[in-house]
């Protein structure tokens, strides 16, 4: 229902951009249309791909500041925004924002943020622009204020708001997508916003109106109606017990999270704050990375999944202790209450649906994986690029003299350390100039490990092979005959060079991808049963990606290719 490709759409060249969007032809007298530039915003995004979805798909990115100029002719285009890296953490963006078209003659900086995806739902609802800008600004405690062109890094107020309600929609994406469906991460995305704003058009007005329980419930309810199709059988069979009790397991979890985030914002001193985005994230980065990085909300609902089904007469109760003692593990009872609502669940559901592993993971739910994969960069050319330099690289893109030689380095961890039967995932590579494009998939990626080193790595006979293309000849499908070895220098080769020895017919066509030149956008993606990490210190979860029908985590990065 909710699998759809997703792309960098490409960049036209200037000539044909400006026909496109009506810029071509006019004579000497006609003014000169206004120059609009946008804003970016998470926190500032920078590298970010802005695509203006009603002038032909033309695309841009934005500086180092988050900001961007709309081509001419385009102006009255919404807006969307992908990737990039959010300068206020350092972490990469990999959440969709967008922002409704305005009157051709608004000369206002146009902010795209979280806030304004809100009210574009809200257009997308139903509602005139005035309407939906109005109900978001009630909604959030912000009326008053000009929320699609008011710059988030000089109102106090605003940015809080503004990294709340991303980090309520990466929340709510990870809860819903720990029940094990198949909608993929880009089309959540999108059903999470729609909920929010669904959830604050009708909520009661609060204090806090987006950090209440009653706001997380409803659209943590309305996020599982809308992917009901793609969730497993007895998850859709029994959707209303799952609704309620997916709620109950991690509304309180995900109040405290994102409160701590709006906290962190606001008891920043205005004077620090008004010395910009580099103030700001000196006091404020260690906090927000903490809740954008939690886990627990994940780690409680995948242990929990078998109960979420049960009549929430049953476990509810159990559920929202479990949460409010997760939501605040320094308080001395917090054990006790988790410990005390696990043994009543175990009353009511089939004997065996709770294990001592369960019963684990929800006391340690505050503590990172001990079993997972980690992600460790890219090798380029034999140099090792680690996850520190491949985020710097979306802002400055790393010099090399080609891709041919890209490998992506993985280890493992815990009980995955040394496998005796292969660990079975699927594998993508999106690489993309703006102007063309090239995504490789592989359905099936076999991988071992031994003492945490990756020893083989192999694709299987019988793999389906995917070439997606701007460059119409080398689109194809195809099957693997023969096991094919991906192992280069104890890492994964995702690269063109395989796909050349997968297939013979495709070798030659694959030297007509000439990148000489082109700064590149690079992302790998790992989708498999164990949780992938990447570590700058501490272990994260990685970011995760949608290619094409691949839905994973993974590794983003540009490079700038020389020769």
């Amino acid at each position: 229902m909710f699998n759809r490709t997703f792309k960098l759409t490409t960049l036209a060249i200037a000539t044909s951009l400006l026909a496109a969007c009506g810029g071509g032809g006019s004579s000497s007298s006609t003014p000169a249309a206004p120059t609009i530039n946008g804003l970016a915003v998470d926190g500032p995004l920078a590298g970010a791909t802005v695509t203006f979805t009603e002038c032909n798909n033309a695309t841009t990115t934005t500086k180092s500041d988050g900001t961007f100029t709309f081509p001419q002719g385009c102006t009255s285009s919404p807006v969307t925004i992908t990737g990039g890296i959010d300068t206020a953490t350092d972490l990469p963006f990999t959440g969709e924002i967008k922002a409704p078209k305005r009157t051709s003659n608004e000369q206002n900086t146009i902010v795209v943020s979280p806030i304004t995806t809100l009210i574009q739902a809200s257009i997308a609802a139903g509602a005139t622009p005035e309407q939906a800008t109005q109900q978001i600004a009630t909604a959030l405690n912000l009326t008053g204020k000009d929320l699609l062109s008011i710059d988030p890094m000089k109102d106090q107020e605003v940015y809080a708001k503004t990294v709340a309600v991303q980090q309520m929609v990466e929340q709510i994406q990870t809860v819903v997508a720990s029940l094990g469906g198949s909608t993929t991460q880009a089309d959540l995305n999108t059903v999470a916003f729609s909920a929010l704003q669904a959830a604050l058009s009708t909520a009661p007005a609060s204090e806090n109106t987006l950090t209440s329980t009653a706001t997380i419930t409803a659209a943590i309810s309305a996020t599982v109606e809308a992917v009901k199709e793609d969730l497993p059988a007895e998850t859709a069979a029994n959707l209303a017990n799952v609704q309620t009790n997916l709620a109950a397991l991690s509304a309180e979890v995900i109040a405290t999270n994102v409160q701590s985030v709006e906290t962190a914002i606001q008891n920043v001193p205005a004077a620090t704050f008004s010395q910009g985005t580099e103030s700001i994230k000196t006091v404020t980065q260690t906090a927000v990375v903490e809740a954008k990085e939690s886990i627990a909300a994940e780690k409680i609902v995948t242990a929990l999944a078998p109960v979420l089904t049960q009549a929430p007469a049953q476990v509810e109760e159990s559920l929202k202790a479990i949460s409010t003692a997760v939501a605040n593990p320094e308080a001395p009872t917090s054990g006790t209450a988790i410990t005390n609502a696990i043994t009543q669940i175990e009353t009511v559901v089939p004997a065996g649906t709770i294990t001592p592993t369960v019963t684990d993971a929800v006391q340690n739910a505050n503590s990172f994986y001990t079993d997972y994969l980690e992600l460790n960069g890219f090798s380029v050319q034999g140099t090792s690029q680690p996850i520190t330099a491949l985020n710097a690289s979306l802002i400055n893109p790393i010099q090399v003299p080609s891709l041919n030689n890209l490998l992506v380095g993985i280890t493992s961890q815990g009980t995955y350390a040394t496998t005796a039967n292969p660990i079975a995932a699927a594998a993508a590579l999106h690489i993309s100039t703006g102007t063309k494009t090239l995504t490789i998939s592989a359905n099936k990626l076999n991988l071992n490990f031994s003492a945490g080193t990756l020893t083989a790595a192999t694709i299987p006979a019988g793999t389906e092979i995917k070439v997606d293309s701007t460059i119409n000849s080398l689109k194809t499908t195809f099957t693997v005959n023969a096991e094919q070895n991906v192992l280069s220098n104890g890492k994964i080769a995702l690269n063109t060079t395989t796909l050349g020895s997968l297939s013979a017919s495709l070798a030659t066509q694959l030297n007509s991808f000439s990148l000489k030149g082109d700064t590149v956008t690079v992302t790998a993606v790992i989708k498999a049963t164990p949780v992938i990490a990447i570590n700058n210190g501490n272990p994260a979860v990685a970011p995760k990606y949608t290619l094409g029908t691949t839905d994973g985590f993974g590794l983003s990065a540009k490079f700038k290719v020389t020769q």
